[in-house]
């Protein structure tokens, strides 16, 4: 019997309307379609979107926000329209703990640590620039 989701994979161009609920590595924020994971650029977690399929996988799918529906609590307006810095919707602190978050993951799936032995992150003395 197969763990996979049941559900049909989208195709390229189709619509879906999301809710995102974290981060992958990388920036993406990731969605689930009935258990199906949907890698959406453009998200942060708690965002409801209408997203875009560009990619579709066999157990993965990538898409892009085609329109925000319902922002997170946690958004913020960008500062500049820039495809390196997806994160700067999000407040300094929030982009410190995920990125904190993402290295103790990290250590814990591929270095098979229990509790990775992961410092605070270093705050930036200027957070632009």
């Amino acid at each position: 019997m197969s763990s996979r989701p049941t559900t049909v994979r989208p195709k390229p161009g189709a619509q879906l309307e999301l809710t995102v609920d974290s981060f992958a590595f990388g920036g993406a924020g990731v969605a689930r379609l009935d258990g199906y994971v949907v890698f959406v650029r453009g998200a942060v977690p708690g965002d409801r979107v209408r997203a875009r399929v560009t990619r579709s996988k066999r157990d993965y799918a990538e898409a892009i926000v085609d329109e925000l529906l319902a922002p997170s609590a946690d958004r913020i307006p960008e500062r500049a329209p820039h495809p390196g810095a997806p994160w700067q919707v999000l407040p300094y602190e929030r982009q410190l703990a995920e990125k904190e978050r993402q290295v103790r993951e990290a250590l814990t799936r591929y270095g098979h640590f229990e509790d990775p032995p992961v410092e605070p992150i270093v705050a930036a003395e200027q957070t632009w620039h």
